[in-house]
């Protein structure tokens, strides 16, 4: 099925990525089994994921693999492989890859791998000479990654790990989430959600005190409403702002193959003062790159929260939301103006914690309206 988007008077298609990973059969070489077990790494629920009990490394490397046996091969011809782990704090993160605070059991050095093997069994060992290379990362500092992949020579892809980041003892193992969509029909509903805390924490798959959204994540709530399932990943890096984002958009590019992008930052700018021109001037400089480099279809600018504490950087969030303005009006078809959360605050229909981030307690609680008001948003216009 193809969804229409209206841009004015315009319309554009936006195909489908089915996700083919979800209930594969899975394995791995020693989780802690439970509410981690790695049957959670391709399961439904989002609030649950796959944790290892082994620390990996190169003398005693470590897997998770999975049966793909069953689907099609032409369904597995042209694929985007997509993990994340939500427990670590920053999409992003250019310090020492094993010592920043911002991972949790975050896989470091891996290799995704297929094999030909018959599936319908245990995967092959982990040794077997059958397992065919087809991505090698080192010193990975993401908490999310997605790598296109050919996948119809091989019943079985899994992960190999021989490093991993945590700055702490109980935080040096693996734990992920993943999901393989097909993209024979286009790598087309494929989004980075890019932004500081509050663009974090809204786009996480769990309530920030680890209970599961009442309505599922964000992702969870487009397919409820729609029968699809988006290829969405959270991006947010929390206390930054346009400036950082500005300096490090390469890095915050680097391993996105999609076509559409949120820029949720000027909450930190309005802490900092910072100008309504330098805001426009950074903002420009990431859309263009996100535009040209990045080979981005549209970028989303949704209206920054309101201060509700603090006065003067409430005066800085109106400029920026007025330069937000600007910046789609220069160019309408490919910037869109997203939710606006300010009005939202004002109104009282997002609560806040501590006047600037929403709160994360309970049913109805701030991010669940403000994820609300984004899948509102998006269906109107994308599905």
């Amino acid at each position: 099925m193809t969804h229409l988007l209206k841009l004015g008077k315009k319309r554009r298609a936006i195909g489908q990525m089915p996700l083919i990973s979800r209930g594969l059969p899975a394995y791995d070489s020693g989780g802690f089994g439970g509410s981690n077990a790695v049957a959670n790494a391709v399961d439904a629920d989002y609030s649950t994921y796959w944790r290892l009990v082994n620390i990996p490394s190169v003398g005693s490397p470590q897997y998770c693999a999975f049966d793909i046996s069953g689907i099609a091969a032409a369904a597995k011809t042209s694929v985007i492989l997509h993990w994340f782990n939500d427990t670590s704090l920053s999409f992003w993160d250019n310090v020492s890859a094993s010592t920043s605070v911002n991972f949790n059991n975050l896989p470091r050095d891996y290799k995704i791998r297929g094999h030909a093997g018959a599936g319908g069994g245990a995967p092959p060992v982990i040794a077997d000479a059958g397992w065919v290379d087809l991505d090698t990362v080192t010193g990975n500092v993401y908490r999310s990654r997605q790598k296109a992949l050919n996948l119809s020579s091989y019943n079985w892809v899994g992960l190999r790990f021989t490093a991993s980041n945590g700055p702490a003892a109980s935080n040096d193992d693996v734990s992920l989430q993943l999901n393989i969509h097909n993209v024979a029909a286009g790598n087309t509903d494929n989004w980075l959600w890019l932004g500081d805390s509050i663009m974090s924490e809204c786009m996480s798959w769990r309530n920030l005190d680890g209970t599961p959204w009442t309505s599922g994540p964000l992702t969870k709530q487009i397919e409820s409403a729609k029968g699809r399932y988006p290829l969405y990943q959270n991006g947010g890096v929390p206390t930054t702002a346009s400036g950082y984002a500005d300096t490090n958009k390469a890095a915050l590019f680097a391993n996105f193959t999609g076509k559409y992008a949120a820029l949720g930052w000027g909450a930190t700018d309005s802490s900092a003062s910072v100008t309504k021109a330098t805001y426009k001037t950074n903002m420009q400089s990431v859309i263009t790159y996100a535009l040209g480099t990045a080979g981005c279809t549209q970028v989303i600018l949704p209206k920054v929260t309101k201060r509700t504490l603090d006065a003067t950087a409430d005066g800085f969030v109106v400029q920026y939301n007025a330069a937000i303005d600007e910046l789609s009006a220069a160019n309408p078809t490919q910037v869109k103006v997203g939710p606006d959360f300010y009005a939202a605050v004002n109104a009282g229909t997002i609560p806040l914690r501590d006047g600037l981030h929403p709160t994360y307690v309970g049913a109805g609680n701030g991010y669940e309206v403000m994820a609300g008001l984004w899948r509102q948003w998006l269906i109107a216009r994308y599905y």
